[in-house]
C-alpha cells in the first residue's frame, strides 16, 4: 500500500482520522496526502465593498486551513512519516475521488461526520458519496456518536 489519501475536517475527527492513518502508514511504509477540499464560495452580492470583504474573509480562512492543514504534514514527518498536505477548492466528493486517482491512492480515509436524524433524512453525506464513487478501498472512522 503506497499510497494513502486522507481526507479531514478541522474538527476533533479530524485528529483521530490522522491518527488512523498514521497507524496505517507506519506498517505499511505508506505516503498519505492529507486533503482538506473547501468548498467554492458564491458572492451573491451586488454591492463590491461587501463582496470585496467577503473575499477577504474568505482568503483569510483559506489561508488559516492551509497553515493548519501544513501543520499536520509537519507533525507526521516529525514521527517518520511520508506525508504531504493539499488544500483543494471545490466539491468534496468530486475532488477527492479526483484526487484519488491522480495520486493512485491504494485506500482513502475519512471520518464520518455526526448530523442529526434530519438532516440524514435529508442529504447525503460527503463519505457515503465516496464511497459509492471510490474504485479503492475506504475507511470510515466513526464519529463516537456513531
Amino acid at each position: 500500500m503506497k499510497n494513502i489519501l486522507v481526507a479531514i475536517n478541522f474538527d476533533n475527527l479530524g485528529q483521530e482520522v490522522i491518527q488512523k492513518a498514521s497507524q496505517i502508514a507506519e506498517k505499511f511504509d505508506s505516503k498519505l496526502w492529507l486533503v482538506h477540499v473547501a468548498s467554492e464560495f458564491a458572492t451573491l452580492t451586488g454591492n463590491k465593498a461587501a463582496s470585496q470583504t467577503i473575499r477577504d474573509s474568505r482568503a483569510k480562512i483559506l489561508r488559516a486551513e492551509h497553515q493548519q492543514i501544513q501543520t499536520y504534514a509537519k507533525a507526521l514527518q516529525d514521527k517518520g512519516i511520508n506525508a504531504t498536505a493539499l488544500l483543494i477548492k471545490g466539491d468534496a466528493v468530486d475532488e477527492i475521488i479526483a484526487k484519488a486517482k491522480s495520486i493512485q491512492a491504494d485506500m482513502l480515509v475519512l471520518g464520518a461526520e455526526e448530523y442529526g436524524k434530519i438532516f440524514q433524512l435529508l442529504f447525503k453525506t460527503v463519505w457515503e458519496d465516496v464511497i459509492k464513487a471510490s474504485n479503492v478501498p475506504v475507511l470510515i472512522v466513526p464519529h463516537k456518536g456513531y
